[in-house]
This record gives structure tokens, sequence and C-alpha cells, in this order.
């Protein structure tokens, strides 16, 4: 698992990429076509942010076992 800090800082990343492509689908340049898939970026940043959110949690979780001497 990432630590917070690269995780933020692959999130900035996408986002700025995101932002740079908004509203574009393909290029073409010099007979070389880029595609561009929005929907799996926005898909990776919200999986990013759900794993920063878990990173950075402070909630823990405690387990404790329960015997039960069959009254």
């Amino acid at each position: 698992m990432a630590s917070a800090a690269e995780l933020q800082t692959r999130i900035t990343e996408l986002e700025e990429r995101l932002a740079q492509f908004a509203g574009v689908s393909q290029t073409s340049f010099d007979g070389q076509d880029t595609s561009f898939d929005h929907a799996a970026a926005t898909d990776e940043l919200a999986r990013l942010r759900r794993e920063l959110s878990t990173a950075t949690s402070t909630r823990q979780t405690s387990r404790f076992p329960i015997y039960d001497k069959g009254a």
C-alpha cells in the first residue's frame, strides 16, 4: 500500500491530467492517434481517493473474543 503522501501526489497528477484533457476524447498529430479514456481515469481517481481515505483514517477497530460457557 502506498503512503498517504504518494497517494496525494498521484491524485494531484491525475486531477491535473483530467483538467488538461477535459472535453478531449481523441487527438491526431502527424498520423498518430491518441485516445483518452475519461471514464477509466475518473474511476482510478475515485479508487485513489478511497485508498487515501483508508490510509489517513484514524478510526481503528478492536476485536474481542466472545466466550460462551453454555449456560
